[in-house]
């Protein structure tokens, strides 16, 4: 327990893809700085992550890295409704078998267009979508 709160299966699985995504965000942002086909991918398939919002009984998913723009659909007992709201920096939530009620689907607007962005790119540069280009490794200084 942290804090008083218990670390279950689901709530400890939620907490490790949220920060695997903010460290494929940092060095998938580093790769592509300097250029390496491995920094696009990632990025590609993070911004795929960021993309979809889901929010139902069973599981609540959504996710914004640097900007996020949600519009948002909503369905329940006796009420529909929509929504748009603006994000700033790393927000996100995960969660399983939660206290919501109803459906709430959507997306992220601006992870679509980076999505679109990086597809472009990784097509002009001749850079797969899958399988993974992992950098060379260098020889060792006895080998050469």
């Amino acid at each position: 327990a942290i804090s008083g709160v218990s670390l279950t299966f689901l709530v400890t699985l939620a907490w490790v893809v949220l920060f695997a995504q903010v460290g494929v965000a940092l060095y998938g942002g580093w790769k592509l700085w300097r250029s390496e086909a491995i920094g696009a991918q990632l990025l590609f398939w993070l911004s795929l992550s960021c993309v979809p919002v889901v929010s139902c009984p069973a599981i609540q998913y959504w996710c914004a890295i640097g900007f996020g723009l949600f519009p948002l659909i909503s369905v329940g007992a006796g009420h529909i409704g929509t929504d748009v709201s603006l994000q700033f920096g790393y927000v996100a939530r995960l969660g399983f078998f939660g206290d919501v009620f109803g459906l709430q689907i959507g997306l992220n607007v601006i992870a679509a267009a980076v999505l679109f962005a990086l597809n472009k790119l990784m097509k002009a540069a001749a850079i797969p979508i899958w399988p993974l280009v992992f950098p060379k490794t260098s020889q060792s200084a006895s080998s050469v």
